[in-house]
This record gives structure tokens, C-alpha cells and sequence, in this order.
């Protein structure tokens, strides 16, 4: 089991204890990357830093099955959150009869799997790009549908689309150039 050093720990052959642990860090994002292309090593999820600190250098296989049953897990709360919504605004019940969240397994064409909405693939893996991902999803599969704007902002009864903004996950109204709400 890997082990975060701590500063107080004295140089080893001349070498920083911290930055030996962030360079096998950087390492092992980089190997499971180049099989899995994913996570972003220049940007990874926080709960992969937490990963290689409880369990090491995962191999990229079992990092696969790691990955996409988290994925799965957070995309199917954020899921669950806009569709009660979605149901509460517009009276749309996403669970009656409309499709749900299609899960592939990882596989050689998924190294992680894919989880996707009426046919829209949710890559994120972290929120709040998360939220934004199964935002435009589910936006697209109303207008497609049930040709509804959702939501609107109240102030200018404008379409709001997803996106991120000060780090979190809101609607947008282009018109106002404002954050109507959160996701």
C-alpha cells in the first residue's frame, strides 16, 4: 500500500521523499493513460490521487473496472438528481417509459466503459463537468421528445444551457449573462 511522505521526512540519496511519491504518481497516471486514455494526467479526477494513495500503481485493467464503477455510481446520482428536476419543473418523468442510463462494460472500443443517456455518452468523470455532461444529455432528449426548452431562466424566459462557473455546475443565460441556477 502506497504511503504519503510527509516534509518533515529527511532527503533520501539526495532525493525529496514528496517529490519521489509525485513522480511515481505522474508515472502511473501516464501508463494507465496511454492503455485506457484516461484520466487526464494533467488533470485528474481527485478521487484517482486518493486511489493510488490507498492502493499504488493499480494496474490499468483493474483501474478500468475501478474507474467505470465509479463513474457509474456518480453518473447515476447526478442522473437521479436532474431527473427529479426535470420532474418537478416540467412534469417529464424521466424513469416512465423514456430511456434510461445505458452502461457499457469496459471493453478493447471502451477502456472504461461508457455510461450514456438516450444516446448521449457521459465522459466526465468528476463533478461538476459531470453534471454538466448529463445536463446537455437530458436538455437534448427533452427538446428531441417532448420539444421543450428546460429550463428557462426566470428573469429573461430564455433557454439556459449547462456549464461550469466558479467551479460549479449551473444553467446559464446567455442572454443575461448570468447563472440562472444550479444544476
Amino acid at each position: 500500500m502506497a504511503q504519503r511522505h510527509h516534509k518533515n521526512t529527511a532527503p533520501v540519496n539526495g532525493c525529496d521523499p514528496d517529490e519521489r511519491y509525485d513522480k511515481a504518481f505522474r508515472d502511473w497516471l501516464h501508463e494507465v493513460y496511454d492503455v485506457l486514455d484516461f484520466p487526464d494526467p494533467e488533470a485528474p479526477p481527485a478521487w484517482v490521487r486518493k486511489l493510488f494513495e490507498s492502493s499504488g500503481r493499480v494496474p490499468p485493467d483493474r483501474f478500468a473496472g475501478i474507474a467505470f464503477e465509479r463513474r457509474r455510481t456518480d453518473i447515476t446520482e447526478a442522473f437521479t438528481r436532474v431527473a427529479a428536476t426535470v420532474h418537478t419543473q416540467t412534469g417529464v418523468d424521466l424513469s416512465a417509459g423514456n430511456p434510461d442510463l445505458a452502461l457499457e462494460h469496459p471493453s478493447d472500443e471502451f477502456p472504461i466503459g461508457l455510461v450514456s443517456f438516450a444516446g448521449s455518452p457521459i465522459w466526465s468523470a468528476d463533478p461538476p463537468e459531470m453534471y454538466v455532461d448529463i445536463a446537455e444529455a437530458v436538455q437534448s432528449y427533452l427538446a428531441d421528445r417532448y420539444r421543450k426548452v428546460w429550463p428557462l431562466c426566470p428573469r429573461h424566459h430564455l433557454g439556459t444551457p449547462p456549464r461550469v462557473a466558479a467551479g460549479r455546475s449551473v444553467w446559464w443565460c446567455n442572454g443575461g449573462a448570468h447563472e440562472s441556477e444550479p444544476i
